[in-house]
């Protein structure tokens, strides 16, 4: 949700992928709200593009509280998802949506990013219908686009989503062969449970195609919920779904590059993540760490 609440609308307010935001652990609003990082890591400042590349909560937060709610709101809604009322607070940023989304929402949603900022008009899953002899029985034709964000926002936001499978979260399920540009997320389950998660989530897409993967129970509790976050859990099942359906489609290549790869240009070769990707594929820490913290007290990244 942090692309569609957060770094969308900021970066169309003037931001850039490179803009330093704040990455203090800090107390926001009149509550108190006092989100978490997920690697209990914290600095002065932070680029955009690592703060979404290890899917950081302080700055998310904080750049949404520099833009203003209602522009989150309202981006989110742009994208083609309603937020009740009660939602539209600072947590927000961190994908607190308490009726939840499907992922033919969430495949909808990023397509404008893979689409130059255009979001198509519907959505469906049949294309068309053939009998045996190959006639056309019936079909959904092209149901037209609008543009909800500018073109260069969406390639702005297509070189940090680059970032998020090359360096960050996203880093293990890089199919071989391909580019892909995207986001992962989870929903935590209650701290009672233990460390896990309930829902777990990646949404990436090249210049052809878009793949929006959800794993979960149909009903979470104490025996049935997921261990680890998306991270350990969902990106090998995402990569092998990728690696299955990229060969098939045009191949096009982004015209994008990812951060890591601009920096190199620039004359750094320089991990700027920390060897981030890494963590994750080893499980993020030791086990002395208390993994539940890092995910906030929020209803949960795409809903219940």
């Amino acid at each position: 949700m942090k692309p569609l609440a957060v770094y969308s609308p900021a970066l169309q307010e003037g931001y850039h992928y490179d803009s330093e935001l704040s990455n203090k652990l800090q107390k926001f609003g009149k509550n108190g709200y006092e989100p978490h990082n997920v690697d209990n890591g914290y600095s002065n400042k932070i680029p955009m593009y690592e703060a979404l590349a290890e899917s950081k909560n302080v700055p998310a937060v904080w750049l949404l509280d520099k833009i203003g709610v209602n522009k989150g709101v309202q981006s989110v809604e742009n994208f083609g998802i309603s937020v009740p009322k009660r939602d539209r607070n600072l947590a927000l940023a961190l994908g607190g949506v308490s009726t939840g989304v499907s992922p033919l929402q969430m495949a909808r949603a990023y397509s404008a990013f893979a689409n130059e900022g255009n979001l198509p008009n519907s959505s469906y899953f049949i294309t068309k219908i053939t009998d045996a002899s190959g006639n056309v029985l019936a079909a959904n034709n092209n149901p037209g686009t609008h543009r909800i964000i500018s073109s260069s926002t969406a390639k702005e936001m297509t070189t940090m989503m680059l970032g998020v499978f090359r360096n960050g979260t996203a880093r293990s399920a890089q199919p071989a062969g391909f580019e892909v540009a995207g986001k992962t997320g989870s929903t935590e389950v209650p701290n009672s449970y233990g460390f896990g998660t309930k829902d777990q989530w990646i949404v990436g897409y090249t210049p052809d195609v878009v793949v929006s993967t959800w794993v979960g129970y149909d009903r979470t509790n104490e025996q049935h919920f997921m261990h680890g976050v998306s991270e350990t859990g969902i990106t090998r099942l995402y990569k092998a779904e990728m690696e299955g359906i990229l060969p098939y489609t045009a191949k096009t290549e982004f015209k994008e590059k990812a951060p890591s790869q601009l920096i190199n240009q620039n004359g750094s070769s320089s991990d700027w993540t920390n060897g981030f990707g890494e963590k994750l594929q080893k499980g993020i820490g030791s086990a002395g760490e208390k993994l539940n913290e890092w995910y906030n007290s929020v209803k949960g990244l795409f809903g219940n």
